[in-house]
């Protein structure tokens, strides 16, 4: 009986085996298209995944981490997220121009529209950034994303700039409708609540996960079925549950100094902190701050899909 045939490489053109993920031939990754080798083509570049393994264990190790298969327990992998970005000197190197490119991002504010396409471009390729974090750990990879840009404006900072704050208008979305109402004064003054905007909020950001690979995954003809999503989180309850409060930690870090002047321009005054207060040395520590949240933000999503995908009711691979 002939064997069952699975994707065919878009580089090498072989036909892989139903089962394939990667192609063994030229190091592929099937569902992306991205190569996972190092530069020298040598060697998949996340085996260092399995650098502590010991050598009896290192073959079974290396062949889990190519199928990608987490090697360690969900939990072991979110204490890790909160140092994935300086796990090792070559992390380290590429958080560095992350970094410079985030504060760029920060000195160019005070130009408002006259330097527009500039942050737009630094923005859009730190959201780059995110995405490929989450469509890299998804697959296994244990490395910060390399600094690259191979497929030129459109692929890598048009498409996933728009992707990324795509996520995050739906996440916001109901609680920027709730803001809008407060500020025209159609909500009556009894239903008017900072304590019900940070709700919404929050609920916002309990679907964000679910967003967020959606739109990393170019999955989101399924963001209005409600019913996929609903059992998906139902099926990982606790995990989605510690990974929704860790996000919404970052998420209140990260949306806490621009929420005040967004409340002012619908004319509700609180006491938020304001990013005004801050000065320019506060604004750049604030944006580091706020780069290196959202990259462990992105790594636990990644983590989340990698662990529990067996139990999502739709699959984005």
């Amino acid at each position: 009986m002939p064997r069952p045939t699975g994707a065919t490489c878009p580089v090498c053109k072989k036909v892989q085996p139903a089962e394939a993920r990667i192609c063994v031939t030229c190091g592929i990754d099937l569902a992306t298209g991205k190569s996972i080798l190092d530069k020298s083509g040598t060697a998949p570049a996340n085996l260092s995944y399995a650098e502590n393994t010991r050598p009896g264990q290192r073959s079974r190790a290396a062949k889990r981490q190519i199928v990608g298969e987490p090697l360690r327990s969900y939990w072991a992998d979110v204490a890790l997220a909160f140092i994935y970005p300086v796990k090792s000197g070559r992390d380290i190197l590429t958080l560095a121009v992350i970094f410079v490119v985030a504060i760029a991002a920060v000195i160019l504010r005070p130009f408002g529209c006259f330097m527009m396409v500039g942050r737009f471009i630094m923005n859009g390729w730190l959201a780059s950034v995110y995405l490929t974090v989450v469509e890299q750990t998804a697959i296994a990879v244990d490395e910060l994303p390399g600094i690259r840009w191979e497929d030129g404006p459109w692929d890598d900072i048009i498409k996933p700039g728009l992707k990324f704050f795509g996520a995050f208008i739906c996440t916001l979305t109901p609680a920027a409708v709730y803001a809008v109402l407060m500020g025209t004064g159609i909500l009556p003054a009894p239903f008017q609540s900072i304590i019900v905007l940070l709700v919404w909020l929050a609920g916002g950001l309990f679907l964000w996960p679910i967003f967020v690979i959606m739109f990393t995954f170019d999955a989101t003809n399924k963001l209005l079925r409600l019913d996929l999503i609903i059992t998906t989180i139902f099926r990982t309850a606790k995990a989605y549950f510690v990974l929704w409060c860790l996000l919404l930690v970052v998420g209140v870090c990260f949306l806490l100094p621009i929420l005040q002047p967004i409340l002012e321009s619908y004319g509700i005054q609180s006491s938020l902190p304001s990013i005004k207060d801050w000065g320019f040395y506060g604004a750049v520590a604030l944006q580091l701050f706020g780069v290196y949240l959202m990259i462990v933000a992105m790594r636990q999503i990644g983590l989340y899909y990698l662990h529990f995908k067996n139990r999502f009711t739709f699959l984005f691979e």
